[in-house]
């Protein structure tokens, strides 16, 4: 038996920010102010999918052998850091002053000269917040828009053997080409095999036991490359 699929997939996400000044805030622990660092965000994707699978049954053995192709198009303008984020984190104490990190430091040396007892401190996240002292600063730069054809290649050998009344066998192997192009490299070694059991051990429809192990692989999310590219 002989399975064939085709399909075209068309779809647009438009994304405006309600802040369109900035700059970002990012209290870490509490929240995220201002405006989107993704904001605004237009994408136009299409996609082209072909899938064959064919089913060969002999005996005690029931093969499936299979191709599948993906071309992924992303058209994408994102304003990606463009409005600057301040990063606000729980900082050292020698930030404001040298007595909080160094207090009981002579004062020749640096420090405050006071007890030995007494411990340095740092600066929380919601004070580094109220002093306005970000811990760092983001800016993005570079063409807005990002546009880039990746194709995703996939094939797979895999056998069902019935090898006894009650016990089943399954093995296979699937590789992968998730195409990348631009400043990421396609790694070519997606190699995934599987394996699984059933077992029947009474025979009588009521009780299965299974087992199985199998490699699987992440296709890269198009907003990497997207990012890398862009920024």
């Amino acid at each position: 038996m002989n399975e064939l699929g085709l399909q075209w997939d068309w779809y647009q996400f438009n994304v405006d920010a309600n802040d369109r000044g900035g700059p970002g805030l990012d209290v870490q622990g509490y929240g995220f102010f201002g405006r989107g660092i993704f904001l605004p965000s237009h994408t136009t994707a299409r996609r082209y999918e072909l899938a064959d699978n064919l089913t060969l049954i002999r005996g005690r053995l029931t093969m499936r052998m299979g191709f599948y192709e993906l071309v992924r198009g992303n058209d994408t303008t994102s304003d990606t850091f463009f409005a600057g984020r301040f990063e606000f984190l729980d900082l050292p104490g020698i930030v404001l002053s040298n007595c909080l990190q160094f207090p009981s430091v002579p004062v020749a040396l640096g420090g405050c000269g006071l007890p030995a007892s007494v411990s340095p401190a740092s600066i929380s996240t919601l004070q580094s917040w109220s002093l306005g002292e970000p811990a760092f600063y983001e800016q993005g730069f570079g063409n807005l828009r990002y546009v880039q054809t990746r194709p995703f290649t996939a094939g797979y050998w895999q056998d069902s053997w019935q090898i006894g009344h009650g016990f089943t066998l399954n093995y296979g192997l699937r590789y992968e080409l998730d195409s990348q192009d631009g400043p990421l490299s396609t790694y070519q070694k997606n190699f995934a095999p599987r394996f699984s059991f059933a077992w029947d051990p009474t025979n009588d429809h009521k009780t299965v036991v299974r087992g199985g192990y199998g490699i699987f692989y992440s296709p890269v999310y198009a907003q990497i490359p997207d990012v890398v590219k862009t920024l």
